[in-house]
C-alpha cells in the first residue's frame, strides 16, 4: 500500500488479526526441525567411533533426510509468512476502508487508533487523531451521552449503543451512532474501549421527516370532524381519531383492538366480514376510494347514517385499511326536507297553473254569463207568470246562476275572485246558517256545534265564508248516506313557528281562531286526501259534483291568509281543520241580500266604459230602463276623450277592471282629475290586482262582480250615488 493508505506503525492493530492455518502449520514444521537438530547436535564424536560403514551410512542417509524436511519446511514456513504478510495487508484494507468508523480509545479517553474512514468522518489526519480525546468531535451539549454509555461500559462491560451528534474540525456536524465495546489491548495491559461510529444525519433527517409527517398526520386527523378510523388485516381497530370518539362515543382506550364491527348494526356484521374477506382476496378491489352509504351504531346503541370511504395500506407485508367516516344524519334530514319542500312546490306549482287557467276561463265566461243572466232577469220582468215562456227562461236563469256558481269557485280557488272582507264572528256567522245547514245535511244526520269561549275575530269576505261552511257541510252529507254526525266547534290557537314551517304552504305563526268540521263518514285514503283540493277531482259518480268545492274553499282561505288541513281515515270519518288568523275590532253581522219589488233608478250621467260589447249594450239598456243618462265608451281612450268633450258634470264612471291599454283603475285616476266630482264603480269577473291587492278590495273602493243582475246592479249603483 502507498499514501495515506498505508499504516503507520504507531497507529497498526494491537493484535494479529490473521490466525490463519497456514501460519499454525509452519510453526509445527519449525519446532519439529529445530528438536531433530538438538538430538543430533547431542552426540558426542565418540559416538561415531566403531560404526559400521552400514551404520555410518544410515545416519548420514537420516541426515540428509533431516536436511530436506529442514528445507521443505524452511519454504512452507516462508510461504505461511507470505500468507500472513498478504492477510494482514487484506485486513488492514478492510479496516481503513470500512463504511463505518473504527477508534480505539484508552482508559483515559484517548484515542489510541483510529482507521481511515473514522479519520474522514471527522475530517482530520488519522496521525493527528492519536493521543487526541474522542469528545473533542462530540457536540459539547451531547458529550454528557457519551460519558454516561462509557461509564456504563466501564461498570457493565455490557455492549453500549447511543445515538449523538459530532463535529467534524471544520465544524461541520452530523449525527452519530456508536456501538462501544471494552476489550483489553492496552500496552500496559489496560482495558480499552473499541467504538464503531456510523454516520446517521441521513437517517436522522428522514425520521425527523417521518416524526414531522407523522404530527401533522395526527393533527389533520385530530382536527377533523369525519371519523378517521383504521384497521389490521383482522379487522381491529388500530386507528381511532376525535372525530371517531364524537360520533361514535368512544375513547380511543375503548376501541383499541376491538372488531370494527362494533361500530355498525349486528345485521350488517355477516355482509362486512365477507366483502372485507373478498377485498383482502382482491376480489373487490374497486370498492376502495368509493363512497357507500349504510348505518352506524353509538355507543349508546343508537342507530345512525353514515358515508364511509375506504383505502388500504402496507406497511412491509402487513395490510391495513382506513376508513374516512361521515355522519350523515343533518344531510339525510335536510335531503328529506327538501324533498318534501319539492314535493310541496310542484303542488303549490301545479295549483297555481290550474288557478291561472281557471282564473283566465272565469274572466270571459263571467261576461257571457252576465248577459245571460241579465237579459234573463230582464225578460222574467216583463212575461206573466202564466205565460210557458216564463218557465222556459227561469230555466234559463237557473243554468246560468249554476254557472255563475262554477265560475265563482274557480276565482275562488285561483285566489282572483275580489272579495270584500269583513271583520266578523265565527260563532254568529255559524249561528246564521245553522237552520240551513240543518235543511242541507238532511234530518238523519245529527249537526252538533260547539262554540268556543272568548272566539277571538277573524276579517273574512261573509258571502264566501258562508260558501265555505256550506261545501264543507255538503261533503259531509254525501260521505254519509246513512246517516251520521257532523260536529262543528271553534276555538282560539296559538300556531308556533315550527308547526308553521311543516305545512303545505307558508304561514305565519302566530294567534289563530280554528274552525274544526268533522263527520262520522266513509273516510278517504291517505292517497285520495292528497288531491282532494285539486280542482275537478271528485270522488262522487259522473254528473253528482264538480269537484270544484274543496277547491273553492282551498282557495278562499289561503286568500283570508289561513290554513286549511284535512285528516281522514277509512271507515272512521274525515275533518277539516281551518286557521283563520285573529284580528282585534268590532264585528259586523252580514246583511242577507232580498230583492227589491222595484228596481231603485235615478236621473244622473253615468259613463260606461265596457270593452265587450254585448256586455256593454246589456248594462247600458238596463241603465236606460232605470232612467240613468248614459254614455257609453270602449276602452279607456275613448272614456277619457268622452269625458273631455262632455260639457255637464259626469255623476258616476262605471267601468270595468281588465281592458286592453289602459285598465279601469289607470282610467278612473285620471278622469277624477277632469271630473272631481265623479263617483266610481268598478265592476269585474277577474282581477289583475289594479284595484285589490291578492282579490281583497282596496280600502274605500266600491265595486260589483260579474256576472251581475239587474237588480244587483241597480242596487250597488244607488248606493254608490247615494254615498256622503
Amino acid at each position: 500500500m502507498t499514501g495515506e493508505n498505508k499504516r503507520p506503525a504507531d497507529v497498526a492493530p494491537s493484535a494479529d488479526p490473521t490466525g490463519s492455518p497456514q501460519a499454525n502449520s509452519g510453526q509445527e514444521l519449525r519446532q519439529r526441525a529445530e528438536k531433530a537438530a538438538r538430538e543430533k547436535a547431542a552426540r558426542s564424536p565418540e559416538d561415531f567411533e566403531g560404526l559400521s560403514p552400514e551404520e555410518v551410512r544410515r545416519i548420514l542417509h537420516e541426515l540428509q533426510v533431516h536436511q530436506v524436511e529442514l528445507e521443505m519446511q524452511n519454504d512452507e514456513l516462508h510461504r505461511v509468512q507470505q500468507e500472513l504478510e498478504a492477510s494482514r495487508e487484506k485486513y488492514f484494507d478492510l479496516y481503513d476502508m470500512a463504511p463505518v468508523g473504527y477508534f480505539t480509545v484508552g482508559e483515559k479517553g484517548l484515542v489510541l487508533e483510529a482507521n481511515l474512514r473514522g479519520a474522514r468522518l471527522l475530517g482530520v489526519e488519522r496521525s493527528l487523531l492519536v493521543k487526541s480525546p474522542l469528545t473533542r468531535y462530540v457536540v459539547p451539549e451531547d458529550q454528557d451521552i457519551y460519558y454516561l454509555h462509557r461509564k456504563r461500559l466501564l461498570e457493565t462491560g455490557a455492549r453500549q449503543l447511543c445515538e449523538l451528534r459530532m463535529c467534524r474540525q471544520d465544524g461541520f456536524q452530523f449525527w452519530g451512532r456508536l456501538e462501544i465495546t471494552v476489550a483489553p489491548g492496552g500496552e500496559d495491559g489496560s482495558t480499552v474501549s473499541r467504538i464503531m461510529v456510523s454516520d446517521i444525519t441521513e437517517k436522522k433527517r428522514d425520521e425527523d421527516a417521518l416524526r414531522q409527517s407523522e404530527e401533522r398526520y395526527r393533527a389533520t386527523t385530530h382536527s377533523a370532524t369525519d371519523a378517521i378510523v383504521s384497521a389490521d388485516s383482522a379487522r381491529n381497530i388500530v386507528g381511532w381519531n376525535r372525530g371517531a370518539e364524537t360520533i361514535f362515543g368512544y375513547s380511543e382506550a375503548e376501541v383499541t383492538g376491538q372488531p370494527v364491527t362494533l361500530l355498525m348494526p349486528s345485521r350488517f356484521h355477516e355482509e362486512h366480514l365477507a366483502g372485507m374477506a373478498r377485498v383482502q382476496a382482491g376480489g373487490e378491489s374497486h370498492v376502495l376510494g368509493k363512497v357507500v352509504e349504510m348505518e352506524g351504531v353509538r355507543k349508546d346503541g343508537s342507530e345512525f347514517p353514515i358515508e364511509f370511504s375506504l383505502a388500504a395500506w402496507h406497511v412491509d407485508d402487513r395490510r391495513y385499511f382506513t376508513a374516512i367516516i361521515r355522519d350523515v344524519t343533518e344531510r339525510k334530514r335536510a335531503e328529506a326536507e327538501n324533498e318534501k319542500l319539492q314535493t310541496q312546490l310542484q303542488q303549490a306549482q301545479k295549483m297555481e297553473a290550474v288557478g291561472r287557467l281557471a282564473g283566465g276561463v272565469a274572466h270571459d265566461f263571467n261576461n257571457l254569463l252576465t248577459v245571460i243572466n241579465g237579459y234573463s232577469d230582464l225578460l222574467l220582468q216583463k212575461i206573466a207568470k202564466e205565460s210557458p215562456m216564463h218557465w222556459e227562461v227561469k230555466e234559463i236563469q237557473g243554468a246560468g246562476e249554476r254557472a255563475a256558481t262554477l265560475t265563482r269557485q274557480l276565482l275562488a280557488f285561483s285566489r282572483k275572485q275580489i272579495i270584500e272582507p269583513k271583520v266578523l264572528d265565527l260563532n254568529l256567522l255559524i249561528a246564521d246558517l245553522g237552520k240551513m245547514l240543518v235543511r242541507l245535511i238532511g234530518e238523519n244526520i245529527d249537526l252538533k256545534i260547539v262554540p268556543g269561549k272568548g272566539l277571538g275575530l277573524i276579517r273574512v269576505d261573509p258571502g264566501q265564508f258562508e260558501q265555505v261552511l256550506i261545501n264543507i257541510a255538503v261533503n259531509a252529507r254525501d260521505a254519509m248516506p246513512d246517516g251520521g254526525t257532523v260536529l262543528v266547534e271553534t276555538a282560539n290557537v296559538e300556531l308556533d313557528e315550527e308547526y308553521c314551517a311543516q305545512r303545505a304552504y307558508q304561514i305565519h305563526s302566530g294567534r289563530y281562531v280554528r274552525l274544526a268540521v268533522s263527520d262520522t263518514g266513509c273516510g278517504m285514503t291517505g292517497e285520495t286526501s292528497k288531491q282532494i283540493f285539486e280542482p275537478f277531482f271528485t270522488t262522487k259518480a259522473t254528473g253528482k259534483g264538480t269537484g270544484l268545492g274543496l277547491s273553492m274553499i282551498y282557495g278562499a282561505v289561503k286568500q283570508s291568509g289561513g290554513l286549511i288541513e284535512a285528516y281522514s281515515e277509512v271507515g272512521k270519518g274525515t275533518t277539516f281543520k281551518i286557521y283563520l288568523p285573529r284580528v282585534e275590532g268590532e264585528a259586523v253581522r252580514p246583511e242577507k241580500d232580498a230583492r227589491p219589488a222595484v228596481l231603485p233608478g235615478g236621473t244622473e250621467t253615468v259613463l260606461l266604459v265596457e270593452d265587450e260589447e254585448i256586455v256593454r249594450t246589456m248594462c247600458s239598456r238596463i241603465l236606460l230602463e232605470l232612467g240613468y243618462k248614459v254614455l257609453q265608451a270602449r276602452n279607456g281612450t275613448e272614456g277619457i276623450a268622452l269625458a273631455q268633450g262632455y260639457g255637464e258634470p259626469i255623476d258616476l264612471l262605471l267601468t270595468d277592471v281588465v281592458m286592453p291599454g289602459m285598465n279601469g283603475s289607470e282610467l278612473a285616476t285620471k278622469l277624477v282629475l277632469l271630473h272631481p266630482e265623479m263617483k266610481i264603480l268598478f265592476m269585474s269577473g277577474y282581477t289583475d290586482d289594479a284595484i285589490s291587492r291578492h282579490g281583497v278590495l282596496d280600502e274605500g273602493v266600491s265595486f260589483i262582480g260579474k256576472p251581475y243582475t239587474p237588480s244587483a246592479l241597480a242596487k250597488r249603483i244607488r248606493e254608490v250615488l247615494d254615498k256622503v
